[in-house]
């Protein structure tokens, strides 16, 4: 949800009492480049709304560092609605649907996992918070029974390195929900992820160093 927020884009507008502002959407659709310069997406706007305190407004590391994780908690959760009816993101429902298809795993992938549909866990921010390692086990990773990362990402490695392109990879988060990213990320490096493992079909990829490759695997260090 948070992705969908930085997305998309729209208007400041003040209110009646000519203090309050709401956010309202001006774009149709979702937008990694800002569509116009007049134009903020709600991530920005809740930033703005919300903001973190600087080190002018608050000297003391330690409370300005509690400080801002509870705001940013504070926006996570706001924009965990976004969507919600009567919120400003409620026309962009469908296209979040869409994209979250697009990260199902398979049958055979659940069913190789021993991940039962009925019982997916979805991840709390808890969690993310919770786990630091790089290395968790496939089902841990999987448990909600979606894709941390895009199948067309995974693809478009896939032909650099058939195309023998020179070619780094930096993952940005939005906050404490890189660890299950890079978990998934390493599996694929090393040819055990689900989807690219050389079984059912799949493709076999391997960016682990062996046979001439070049080694992704990002370790926590």
């Amino acid at each position: 949800m948070e992705m969908l927020a930085s997305y998309s884009w729209g208007k400041e507008e003040v209110q009646g009492d000519g203090e309050s502002t709401v956010w309202k959407l001006n774009h149709k659709g979702l937008s990694w480049l800002r569509p116009q310069e007049d134009l903020i997406s709600y991530r920005e706007y809740l930033e703005k709304v919300y903001p973190d305190k600087t080190a002018e407004e608050e000297p003391d590391d330690a409370a300005r560092n509690q400080y801002n994780k509870q705001v940013n908690m504070q926006r996570r959760d706001i924009m965990q609605n976004f969507i919600k009816p009567h919120q400003p993101g409620v026309s962009l429902k469908s296209e979040f649907e869409r994209i979250i298809r697009r990260l199902n795993l398979p049958d055979f992938a659940l069913d190789e996992l021993g991940i039962n549909k009925q019982e997916f866990i979805p991840p709390s921010s808890e969690d993310r918070e919770q786990t630091t390692s790089f290395k968790e086990p496939l089902s841990e990773i999987f448990k909600d029974g979606k894709l941390q990362l895009f199948k067309s990402f995974f693809q478009m490695l896939i032909n650099l390195k058939n195309h023998k392109r020179e070619f780094s990879v930096v993952f940005r988060g939005f906050g404490n929900d890189l660890t299950k990213v890079v978990s998934e990320f390493n599996r694929f490096c090393e040819g055990a992820h689900p989807l690219y493992n050389g079984r059912h079909g799949t493709k076999l990829a391997r960016f682990d160093g062996s046979k001439g490759s070049k080694n992704f695997i990002i370790d926590q260090n």
